[in-house]
């Protein structure tokens, strides 16, 4: 720290000592000047102090935000636990190695490890279970002279397991390139296939591929254009990607009711050699789905044909034995159904009902060589279901050994292999494999036992808590045994509730630094999310938006009433589309934080379909309409901070290369409540000017500094540290 630096500091601080002013151990902000427009929309004036923020091409811009996060990085690497906390997650997070996207073809085993001293993973194989790994892609190579952190995002094995196409983006950025290599030699091709990462699929013969393509966006273009006009293409291996043939698109195939927004994601199915094609518009939930004859994608102009339509209310489908279509549908089944029609003649409202519950709620399932499996969620606990594709009368439950999530982690109707990951709040991420022919589960090895797997002294309590409507809304608590309830321990609180999307029990290492400090961690299960089925999505969305951060602030609550904390001791996050719930609960509620967690968040909702991910009008409604405009409005805690409240301190982050929310989004919000927040607590922002959104695809290095800067400054805002 310059000597310049520390002179000045000390004589504001004696000055607030002699003068009664605020007294503060740290700097005020950088300045960020009040440049005032005013949006209309529908005739209601919205005025944006801080718009000129989201030209992130603007010089003066970007040193703004390299100016916000010098002075969030000076405050929190002075405060007193920091390093501690660093020095104490780097040993927990680098004690085993982490394996994740597992995947069976052929004879071998594919999957990605990280390994201890490693900022991202690698692709390894092997062939069987025991046998010997090898390492198909360094990924710190991908990007030759190009020191920065490289990650892969997905890969796809051939049908006849010679070659892997994998995809890869720099800095957490997104902006994926597909790359193939040759399995037996580990040579990478010349084939590169730019804006291309979102889905891939082989054709039978192991030499093309579709896969989905976004545009370019020329220089005048805005940034909301990225993702709209996408375009299914087929590739030749061993070909230039600009003789790529275009498939499908909203623009070639006009007649059939597509939008700019939706996404033509195009498969191939080999045993009724059928080419589907999956229309997402944008995030929604429910599909479209088209299908042609694979011979025919070969022609210029294709007959496609309806398969699903959006009113059928499906939010996946798959084949099975190339003859039925199976779907997973919340249509007059508000936990979900699992329904079966045929491939040749496809009627879904005269569809046979193959599994549905009153008590569970089905969030996925895959199909095998003998079994479809079903996955569902009860109590905050995940299950599995087994159905024999012969004789779909026969099925059962499969006994778990770990009672918290499991997730079908990769299933394929040519394996008689399903592997399984299975985790708690309390034990780490393990992979088994049940075997459709012998009926038996086992235990793999695939994911290294860590040393910190399963620490005996945490506990876990699932509570219902009632919020303000009435409704009862999960809330899962986690801390050392032995904890005091005496109003006085440090609580972070998380909440997510968006897409439909489940907070489901998982172990992160790296949070004992939390418990060991006394720490309790929560997560409330708010509405928006799918822990309770279609209506508890519904429960949040556009109109019921509300819902979510009301269901948070009861959460909130109940850990204060219950004697776990106190609301000098309480922190609240949310991250992504969390943003809103923890924007909004904090503006509501100020008085019950005292620290506010917004992760690379969306706090600028009337302003969100200006960013590149556009194409989230379907979950949170567009400004065009009038009525959506009000949702949005009520959405957005960018407008809702006013002058005078004394906020919570507030832990603000952003990712540069964030392609999902545009670090514009929390750069106005971070500016907007240094200006007119009351309390002498700290504002910060802090980016990561070689990230993209959060923990999605981060360095391993980023991901612990993130960690230990959040617990310090939560620590340091409870009481429990000071700032040096």
């Amino acid at each position: 720290m310059k000597t310049s630096y520390l002179l000045v500091l000390a004589i504001v601080i004696v000055i607030g000592c002699t003068t009664n002013e605020k007294k503060t151990a740290f700097p005020p902000p950088p300045p960020t000047p009040v440049r005032t427009v005013v949006d209309e929309f529908h005739g209601v004036k919205v005025p944006d102090d801080y718009q000129y923020l989201e030209a992130l091409k603007d010089d003066s811009v970007l040193n703004w935000f390299k100016k916000q996060d010098d002075y969030a990085r000076n405050i929190l690497s002075r405060i007193s636990v920091r390093e501690d906390l660093l020095k104490r997650i780097k040993e927990l997070d680098e004690t085993v190695a982490q394996v994740n996207a597992i995947q069976l073809s052929k004879d071998r085993i594919f999957y990605i490890k990280k390994e201890p001293d490693q900022q991202s993973g690698n692709l390894f194989y092997r062939k069987g279970l025991d046998g010997k790994e090898t390492m198909l892609i360094d990924v710190t190579k991908i990007g030759g002279d190009d020191k920065r952190v490289y990650t892969i995002n997905n890969y796809y094995p051939s049908p006849d397991g010679k070659l892997l196409a994998f995809t890869s983006s720099p800095s957490g950025s997104e902006d994926d390139v597909t790359y193939l290599v040759d399995v037996e030699t580990g040579k990478l091709l010349p084939d590169r296939l730019v804006k291309s990462g979102f889905t891939l699929s082989w054709l039978p013969d192991s030499k093309s591929f579709f896969y989905l393509r976004l545009k370019t966006l020329g220089e005048d273009e805005a940034e909301s254009e990225k993702y709209l006009d996408s375009k299914s293409f087929l590739h030749t291996v061993g070909t230039p990607q600009e003789n790529d043939r275009e498939i499908i698109s909203a623009a070639k195939y006009g007649n059939l009711g597509m939008d700019r927004i939706d996404f033509p994601m195009v498969f191939s199915d080999k045993k009724s050699n059928t080419a589907f094609v999956l229309i997402a518009r944008g995030v929604q939930n429910e599909i479209n789905v088209l299908s042609a004859s694979l011979p025919d994608t070969k022609r210029e102009s294709v007959i496609w044909r309806k398969v699903i339509d959006v009113k059928d209310e499906i939010t996946n489908f798959a084949t099975v034995n190339g003859s039925n279509l199976i779907a997973l549908t919340h249509k007059n089944a508000p936990n979900f159904k699992l329904v079966k029609t045929s491939t040749s003649n496809p009627d879904f409202s005269k569809a046979e009902l193959l599994i549905g519950f009153d008590d569970q709620v089905i969030q996925n399932f895959a199909v095998a060589k003998n079994t479809i499996i079903v996955q569902t969620l009860k109590d905050g606990l995940g299950k599995i279901h087994l159905i024999n594709k012969a004789d779909p009368s026969k099925r059962e439950e499969l006994p778990l050994p770990v009672q918290g999530t499991v997730n079908i982690a990769f299933a394929d109707e040519d394996s008689e292999k399903i592997v399984l990951g299975m985790a708690s709040w309390l034990t780490a991420l393990k992979y088994f494999i049940y075997n459709d022919a012998t009926k038996k589960l086992e235990a793999t090895t695939l994911q290294p036992e860590g040393k910190y797997d399963a620490p005996a002294d945490l506990e876990s309590h699932e509570v219902l808590v009632k919020s303000h409507d009435g409704e009862m809304v999960p809330l899962s608590i986690i801390h050392k045994k032995g904890l005091v309830l005496d109003g006085t321990n440090p609580t972070w609180i998380a909440g997510y509730g968006a897409y439909s999307i489940s907070s489901l029990p998982a172990f992160n290492p790296i949070r004992l630094a939390w418990y060991e400090k006394g720490g309790v961690f929560a997560v409330a299960h708010v509405r928006g999310g799918g822990e309770k089925g279609e209506a508890w999505y519904r429960g949040g969305y556009k109109a019921t938006k509300p819902n979510t951060w009301k269901d948070f602030i009861a959460c909130a609550e109940y850990l204060v009433a219950n004697k776990y904390t106190s609301p000098q001791y309480l922190a609240g996050m949310g991250t992504s589309a969390g943003g809103i719930l923890i924007g909004r609960a904090m503006t509501e509620r100020p008085d019950l934080f005292a620290v506010a967690i917004p992760r690379v968040g969306c706090m600028n909702a009337v302003r969100f379909e200006f960013t590149e991910n556009a194409v989230n009008t379907p979950e949170f409604g567009t400004v065009k309409d009038s009525l959506e405009f009000t949702y949005l409005a009520e959405m957005d805690a960018y407008q809702k901070l006013k002058p005078g409240v004394n906020y919570p301190a507030c832990f603000v982050t952003a990712g540069m290369t964030d392609s999902r929310v545009s670090p514009w989004q929390p750069g106005k919000f971070a500016a907007k409540l240094q200006a007119v927040n009351k309390s002498e607590r700290p504002m910060i922002l802090r980016v990561e000017f070689e990230g993209g959104h959060g923990f999605l695809a981060a360095s391993r290095k980023q991901i612990q500094e993130e960690n230990a800067d959040m617990m310090a400054f939560m620590l340091w805002q409870m009481g429990k540290a000071t700032l040096l």
